[in-house]
């Protein structure tokens, strides 16, 4: 399986606590739908 999680925004290095949080808030979303796709759908049962 390969796919590719986008993050529109800047990114800094030594990023503070409240720039992380954002950049997994748009992560999140994107990962939750992957998780609905074959084969990580049946490897949650």
């Amino acid at each position: 399986m390969l796919f590719t999680l986008i993050y529109e925004g800047s990114m800094t290095p030594n990023a503070k606590a409240p720039e992380v949080h954002r950049i997994r808030e748009q992560l999140h979303v994107q990962l939750r739908e992957l998780w609905t796709y074959a084969p990580l759908s049946e490897a949650r049962a």
